[in-house]
């Protein structure tokens, strides 16, 4: 007995030892390739092929994979993740027997990683740290009773299970179990997980995108159920919360998600998705049925989405909006999976209705109380309707459709405008549009009523043609101020017509049947227009250059004009301009014919004197760069005037020429009102004659001048500074005659020729006669200041004798100096 003891202390010594050394070998060293093997078999058995790189048994773990690499084919080609160490749960005592049976899979906060392209050796992986899971494996299902891991900062949680039948050898059908066929099917299982990793991988790569800034870590929540021969039925419901997550500078209070996807169905339901910033919120709820590829959703939204989307799509022009208050967002759609990254602007791969309303926003400096619209796209056709835009000179209201379908007017719109057009100004692009906008001014007194209706083959308004009507009150152009103006419209690119245009100033109106007007080109063609209102102011608001031309002509009251051709309405002269006007214009382009007429008073601009005109009127023609008055006639000092002129060009500091006629005119009235002499005869001064000048606008130093003139003989002593010249006409045997010389004979004319250059009068051929007393030769009057300079052959009856004399005269005609040379007897 002392003896079986001690075989029995030292057997058991033995065996402990031996199982000692076993654990510790086993631990270190690990099982044989053999257990190794046995086990890649048992997984295989359950469908799942495996590499492990180490089996070891640990202490307190029982049996442990380390180094395991899942695959999806038996050939181990497509690999699907790898795990550092999984605790495998199975009775020992099967080990010894071989005969294993893996119940239960441990991973305990160990990393895990998936690539995304299996079967790639270069492809990226998904890292999953603190990676911890247990699954339960029994013959027709895998059961994730949890999983946990952080991925890309993100709490995850996993649990479900799939499904695996039972092999039933009976019933299984040869064709399908041949290696060819297992080969293709798990192909196409492959390409599945592959699309669904890419999937992954691009929500991954915008997750990076994101930080946290909040103590609380981003959690998902997914719970799934499926077939493990099908992935494409797995059932799976999705939930994730976040809160304080920043992208870039747009900061998120709160996002919460649930959806579920319906494998069976082949169908996505996003429950709701509900982000909250600052200061608002959007909801999106959406359906997506995979195999169509098309997403259904609805959403709401009064946060800020513009800095949403410029989180996500940086674009300078998002800042050329400020919202004071979240516009509201409404819409409901269909986005088109099939087309998206396949189609370029203008196609958008969706169809999408909605709404938007927003109060005060500001763009491009102007500021606006609100908008509202109703909005449809779908593919490449645009509908924007019932689009109201406040501002606080009006509103804006219209219909925009953009719709490719119909080529000859892709862009079709109607609107109605009440605010000040110079607000559009900043949205407007072309400079030609620009320009004439900013003509016309408004301000709280005015009224602005445009209603159009009109498109084009694309977006550039160059292209559009444009009908409608227009109703202004209260309202100024180029500086000139009107009351009304009614017109119908119509456009196309830079050429509008208006007709049956009326506007009304407070002196009177003006109608055109037809008005054309080139924005770019800068002229005005006027068909039948007729006006009783201001001529200058009305010109002065269309072509500034011309009116200064006709400034010389003021009128008491409005004169009754008829226009018919075309004005040049540009600012400058054509040297002035900028290429694309030079280019459109050239040299002057008026072209019209103006006729005017009045029975009323007006005044012209002479020699620095304003002539009183009565009945005044003409007719203006301009063409070829020349601008011509004819067939003007006035009443003037109890006589009447005639004048032509006509220059080259309509801008000042321009050469003209000009012929002024008159017939029987108040020469004392015209001598007043230039100022010299007021001596004059009994009788009336009345003259008779024609002169031509010319010279350069705005130059009076510039006029040089010839005509002729008559006028009775004894009123040539009533001029100024020939008043002292009677007296030396008379016979030294007689009285010395008036200084009107009112013993001459009556009704003697005096005639001359007259000549003006460089402010020097010039009396040519001077010759008159009396009843016993002939005149003759010529002289200068230098102005200013009046300086005579006359050499005069006198003849004068005396004694029954005719007496010759010369008569020098010098001085000024203020104070004038005539002296008489000897007389000269026949045959003396």
């Amino acid at each position: 007995m002392r003896i079986f003891r001690r075989i029995l202390v030292v057997g058991l010594l033995l065996l402990i030892g031996a199982a000692t050394w076993l654990a510790i070998y086993a631990q270190n060293r690990g099982f044989t390739r053999t257990w190794r093997e046995m086990v890649e078999a048992e997984f295989a058995n359950r469908g799942v092929f495996v590499d492990i790189g180490r089996l070891t048994l640990g202490p307190f773990q029982g049996l442990v994979a380390e180094n395991v690499r899942f695959f999806q084919d038996p050939q181990r080609r497509k690999e699907l993740a790898s795990v550092d160490n999984v605790i495998l749960d199975l009775d020992l005592s099967d080990i010894l027997n071989r005969d294993l049976s893996i119940n239960t899979l441990d991973v305990q906060d160990d990393k895990m990683e998936l690539p995304f392209d299996p079967g790639n050796q270069e492809s990226e992986v998904l890292e999953m740290e603190q990676f911890s899971a247990r699954l339960v494996v029994t013959d027709n299902q895998i059961e994730v009773v949890r999983a946990q891991a952080v991925v890309a900062g993100i709490e995850v949680s996993v649990k479900g299970s799939l499904f695996r039948p039972v092999d039933d050898p009976v019933e299984e059908d040869p064709e399908v179990l041949t290696e060819e066929a297992q080969l293709e099917a798990q192909k196409l299982q492959l390409l599945e997980i592959r699309r669904r990793l890419n999937r992954v991988e691009r929500v991954l790569n915008q997750l990076e995108e994101f930080a946290v800034l909040g103590d609380e870590t981003p959690r998902l929540d997914i719970d799934f159920a499926g077939d493990l021969d099908d992935l494409s039925h797995l059932y799976a419901d999705i939930r994730f919360t976040a809160s304080k997550v920043k992208r870039g500078n747009y900061l998120i209070e709160s996002l919460q998600f649930s959806g579920e996807y319906q494998g069976e169905r082949q169908r996505g339901i996003l429950k709701e998705l509900h982000l909250r910033d600052a200061v608002g919120d959007l909801r999106l709820r959406g359906d997506w049925p995979v195999n169509d590829r098309i997403v259904n959703f609805e959403f709401e939204s009064t946060l800020d989405l513009q800095a949403l989307i410029g989180a996500f799509w940086p674009n300078p022009r998002l800042g050329e909006v400020v919202f004071f208050s979240p516009p509201k967002v409404e819409a409901e759609g269909k986005v088109n999976l099939w087309q998206y990254g396949k189609v370029e602007w203008p196609f958008l791969p969706m169809d999408l209705i909605g709404t938007v309303n927003t109060e005060r926003f500001a763009s491009r400096g102007a500021v606006f109380d609100g908008m509202e619209m109703q909005f449809a796209i779908a593919g490449n056709r645009y509908y924007v309707r019932n689009l109201r835009l406040d501002h606080k000179s009006g509103v804006i209201l219209a219909n925009l459709i953009y719709d490719p379908r119909h080529p000859e007017e892709v862009f079709r719109f109607q609107s109605e405008m009440r605010l000040d057009p110079e607000v559009m100004l900043p949205f407007i692009s072309s400079e030609v549009t620009k320009r004439f906008v900013s003509d016309w001014d408004f301000d709280d007194a005015s009224a602005v009523y445009f209603a159009a209706l009109g498109g084009g083959a694309s977006l550039d308004p160059e292209e559009w043609k444009t009908r409608g009507v227009i109703d202004l009150r209260n309202f100024r152009r180029l500086g000139v101020p009107f009351e009304q103006l009614v017109t119908e419209y119509e456009a196309e690119g830079h050429l509008h017509t208006y007709r049956n245009l009326r506007v009304t100033r407070p002196e009177g109106e003006l109608t055109v049947l037809a008005l054309q007007h080139d924005a770019q080109g800068r002229w005005w063609q006027a068909e039948e227009l007729r006006s009783t209102m201001d001529l200058y102011a009305g010109v002065r608001a269309v072509a500034p250059s011309l009116s200064e031309a006709l400034e010389s002509f003021r009128f008491t009251q409005a004169p009754e004009v008829i226009l018919n051709g075309r004005i040049d309405s540009r600012m400058n002269s054509p040297e002035e301009e900028s290429p694309e006007a030079a280019e459109a214009g050239g040299d002057s382009r008026h072209d019209f014919v103006l006729q005017f007429q009045s029975d009323q008073p007006a005044s012209f601009e002479f020699l620095g004197r304003t002539l009183p005109l009565e009945r005044p009127s003409g007719e203006v023609r301009a063409s070829e760069g020349r601008l011509r008055l004819s067939e003007f006639s006035a009443e003037l000092f109890g006589g009447t005037v005639s004048a032509t002129f006509e220059t080259d060009r309509v801008e000042t500091d321009r050469r003209y020429a000009a012929t002024i006629g008159l017939a029987e005119v108040s020469g004392d009235d015209l001598l007043r009102l230039y100022g010299r002499n007021g001596r004059t005869s009994d009788s009336d001064l009345n003259w008779s004659g024609n002169v031509a000048l010319e010279g350069k606008l705005g130059e009076p130093e510039s006029i040089s001048a010839e005509g002729s003139g008559a006028l009775d003989a004894e009123d040539l002593f009533a001029l100024p500074g020939f008043a002292d010249l009677g007296p030396l006409l008379q016979s030294q045997a007689e009285e010395p005659a008036s200084p009107a010389g009112e013993e001459l004979e009556k009704k003697q004319v005096a005639r001359f020729d007259l000549g003006w250059k460089q402010g020097t009068l010039s009396v040519k051929n001077l010759d008159a006669e009396g009843e016993a007393w002939s005149l003759g030769g010529a002289g200068n009057l230098g102005l200013p200041g009046g300086a005579l300079d006359f050499q005069l052959r006198a003849s004068i009856e005396e004694e029954g004798a005719r007496l010759s004399r010369r008569i020098e005269g010098s001085g000024t005609l203020e104070a004038p100096r005539w002296r008489r040379i000897e007389p000269k007897r026949p045959g003396s």
